[in-house]
């Protein structure tokens, strides 16, 4: 069944007799741009958000599971060399 196939009712969770007490929460905090674009595609599938990232998940299980991603670098802020030398002048 593809995730479009899926129509949105009262289906909490893709597992048959799965009541929405015996699921633990899930929270993260996402970009703007990601949080829409899961909106976007949970709404065109019909379907609620996390009805749409629990199919999301087992499409990607299915397909040989979840990727691994890089962990986040910090950016290196750039170097400000104008006040660097005024202040090394004034020294």
């Amino acid at each position: 069944m593809r995730i479009q196939d899926c129509a949105m009712g009262t289906t909490r969770s893709r597992e048959y007799g799965v009541r929405v007490a015996d699921m633990p929460l899930l929270q993260g905090r996402v970009p703007e741009r990601a949080l829409d674009a899961y909106r976007t595609a949970a709404r065109e599938s019909g379907v609620s958000m996390s009805y749409y990232l629990e199919a999301l998940a087992t499409v990607l299980e299915e397909k040989g599971g979840l990727p691994l991603v890089p962990k986040p670098v910090a950016a290196t802020p750039p170097l400000d060399l104008e006040s660097l030398e005024a202040s090394t002048a004034a020294a």
